[in-house]
């Protein structure tokens, strides 16, 4: 699941980056810190200033010249927010705003030059589906990479 900036169309603004453009304060939607997407944002920021995707540190210290923004649990309410025109721009889930969009809501995804995180929430297998081997192929595929072993090991309930 991808985030990335999306922009209210009724409040746009020119530029995508959050720090640098006055417009955006106190128009920035952020998901509240135990929200994935929050994760992968303060990665991205991390990323970008600082020495490399993990120094949470100093993304949590550009988070603090965001504010004021709101904070939101779920892609719902950063959308909702969106939609009205309350914020201005919001890194949201992308699947959340290409549904928006087929809906027609006034949102507008922004993929910027530095690229977008993104992230495997869940693997599963339907019990009724065709391709099971090419499923655990997969996710056998994840579960030898080093991101996953961390973590991933840990609450798997993958048995094969």
């Amino acid at each position: 699941m991808p985030i990335a900036p999306t922009w209210s169309k009724r409040r746009r603004n020119h530029g995508t980056d959050l720090w640098d453009n006055p417009e955006f304060r106190g128009r920035i939607g952020l998901y509240q810190i135990g929200n994935a997407g929050a994760l992968l944002f303060l990665r991205l920021a991390a990323k970008l200033y600082g020495s490399g995707d993990m120094d949470i540190d100093t993304a949590f210290t550009k988070l603090k010249e965001l504010a004021p923004f709101t904070q939101a649990s779920w892609s719902g309410e950063v959308s909702t927010s969106l939609m009205r025109g309350d914020i201005a721009i919001a890194p949201v889930d992308w699947t959340e705003i290409l549904t928006l969009q087929d809906k027609g809501a006034p949102v507008e995804i922004v993929v910027p030059e530095e690229g977008v995180l993104a992230y495997e929430q869940s693997f599963n297998i339907v019990k009724s589906g065709a391709s099971k081997d090419d499923a655990h192929a997969y996710i056998n595929y994840h579960d030898q990479c080093q991101m996953f072993r961390r973590t991933w090991r840990r609450c798997s309930t993958h048995r094969r």
